[in-house]
């Protein structure tokens, strides 16, 4: 049924005078719900609901019938007046009129016992005897307490629509009862329910629940749901929180900027969000490999469908954005600070595609036909790339130097590679590719060596105490750390230590022995032997010494 067809049969329900027995089911998030809540206010607008008394019961939690009952009698609200929900007043209403009917003797007594809050199953039984001509609605029926069976909540709904008058609709996801509660669904479904409603929104059914009074960035999120077919409401409301929170952390307005936030938490929102993890993996790790001349591993079946619904989405390959963002979907926060740092870069990278579009064009000669035209393809990028090297990334670098190379023109190759790292004048961080998102990918042995030549041209500011208290403080270590390390002497390290104290003391000698404390450092074990051979002189210097350095673990007299 459509969602106009679903909505006008809750309305002639809801109007309905006679007891009836409505059940609306569908899958996880597509608004069951919502739709039933809509229908609600709806029909109390156009006065258009009977009976006026309404009582909503979620099923989460509730582990007996008597507790179902009780829940029934304690959240029955006038609808028609109160479309907040229940209340204390609403609740005293309920309790007096209970008292009301059992007699004033009897019912004081009730009433001490409810409002002591003792939900004794007598005090539930009796709370419910003054139920009837209600409009009840049992949503969440899949997550019913374990204790609490399908065959009593339907005999209960038999019991209160023909020995009450009311009306029960029943709101459940079908495909999430365990088999046993299906069964006995099925089994007395026929004799107690007596409208079944399959609601299965389309995703543009689905996309106007969500967005009501569309803002413009609802307008992007809309349209790109639209494109990925998403119809599940929950995950929509969750992409527009998630956009919403990043797009204030993002530091520019750059509407380029801004378009490929929501591109990006779209889809990485959606996947992750509905359990499509293969997915995210694969646009994080695989996705667009070989797009400047680089070869693609071998994709399997379901990778290629995903490769299919990423061209479809015009999703290329992840960037050091697309990967901030995704990182903060999976740990549910983002980090301010690198967000805005990794958008200002993507600012500054779409001006540049926008400064020189041509080296882009002239790979499309490479991908976009099978024709046989070699040299027009090689010259183009290579006339391309001349013009273009300050904006070209290493990793397209990368695929135009393998593809001269493949096609036999190495001069040619090694003359772009110069003319390249001549032309960037870039900070170290861009050479190195150890510490790159990217580098890993950077596979030509001639751009790495040219790469790791210009890294070895800077001079590292850092000094060698500094290293070892990042060490020290569990901060890890790269190449360029133990590089520097290793050009200490026993002697410095003496120094390093001598002039230290306090917290800093523990710190940096914890960080020169880290090598040979813990697994996975044997990078660092010459450092950490040199950093012994420092703290037993100084062992040696005084008893008092000797007691302090004893205390990392070092025996003072031991040979060296």
């Amino acid at each position: 049924m459509t969602v106009k067809a679903v909505k006008q049969e809750l309305a002639r329900f809801l109007a309905s005078t006679d007891p009836e027995v409505l059940c609306l089911r569908g899958a996880w998030g597509v608004g069951k719900s919502y739709l039933w809540d809509e229908a609600i206010r709806a029909a109390v607008n156009a006065k258009a609901i009977t009976p006026r008394k309404y009582s909503y019961v979620s099923l989460f939690g509730v582990d007996t019938l008597d507790q179902l009952k009780y829940a029934i009698f304690e959240n029955a609200i006038d609808v028609t007046l109160n479309l907040a929900g229940p209340s204390v007043e609403s609740w005293d209403k309920n309790v007096g009129e209970l008292t009301g009917r059992l007699g004033r003797k009897f019912g004081a007594q009730l009433l001490t016992v409810l409002r002591s809050k003792d939900t004794a199953a007598v005090a539930q039984s009796l709370a419910f005897l003054s139920l009837k001509e209600t409009l009840v609605c049992i949503d969440d029926l899949e997550r019913k307490g374990r204790n609490l069976s399908i065959k009593d909540i339907l005999g209960l709904v038999s019991h209160l629509k023909e020995k009450k008058g009311c009306k029960i609709a029943l709101i459940y996801n079908d495909a999430e009862l365990d088999t046993d509660a299906a069964d006995e669904f099925k089994k007395h479904h026929e004799k107690v329910v007596d409208v079944s409603i399959a609601f299965s929104p389309n995703a543009d059914e689905c996309l106007a629940a969500a967005f009501q009074n569309m803002s413009n960035i609802d307008q992007l999120i809309s349209e790109r749901c639209r494109l990925l077919k998403i119809s599940n409401i929950r995950v929509i409301k969750k992409i527009v929180r998630t956009v919403v929170h990043a797009k204030a952390l993002i530091g520019t307005e750059d509407q380029r900027v801004v378009e490929q936030l929501v591109h990006t938490i779209t889809l990485f929102g959606w996947a992750a969000y509905s359990g499509r993890d293969d997915l995210v993996k694969f646009a994080e790790t695989k996705r667009g490999r070989g797009l400047y001349g680089s070869t693609a591993a071998k994709m399997s079946a379901e990778e290629q469908d995903w490769d299919a619904l990423l061209d479809s989405y015009d999703f290329g390959r992840a960037n050091e954005f697309d990967l901030r963002l995704l990182e903060g979907i999976r740990a549910g926060y983002f980090d301010p600070g690198r967000l805005a740092d990794a958008a200002t870069r993507q600012a500054r990278e779409f001006g540049d595609a926008e400064a020189d579009a041509s080296f882009e064009s002239a790979w499309r000669l490479f991908h976009d036909s099978f024709l046989d035209n070699e040299n027009e393809v090689a010259d183009g990028i290579c006339q391309s790339f001349l013009k273009s090297a300050e904006r070209i990334t290493p990793l397209n670098l990368n695929g135009t130097i393998s593809l001269l190379k493949d096609l036999g023109r190495v001069e040619k190759a090694n003359e772009l590679l110069q003319h390249y790292m001549a032309t960037r004048k870039d900070g170290r961080d861009f050479f190195d590719l150890e510490e790159s998102v990217f580098g890993s990918d950077v596979t030509d042995p001639d751009v790495r060596e040219a790469f790791k030549a210009r890294l070895d041209a800077f001079a590292d500011e850092r000094t060698a105490d500094q290293i070892l208290h990042g060490i020290g403080k569990g901060e890890g270590w790269g190449p360029r750390d133990v590089g520097i390390l290793e050009r200490l002497a026993a002697d410095d390290l003496y120094k390093i230590f001598k002039a230290a104290n306090g917290k800093d003391l523990r710190t940096l000698v914890r960080g020169g022995l880290y090598g040979s404390q813990v697994r996975g450092a044997e990078e660092l074990k010459p450092i950490a032997e040199r950093a012994k051979e420092a703290l037993r002189r100084i062992g040696l210097e005084s008893e008092l010494n000797r007691r302090r350095v004893e205390r990392f673990g070092i025996a003072v007299n031991a040979p060296t």
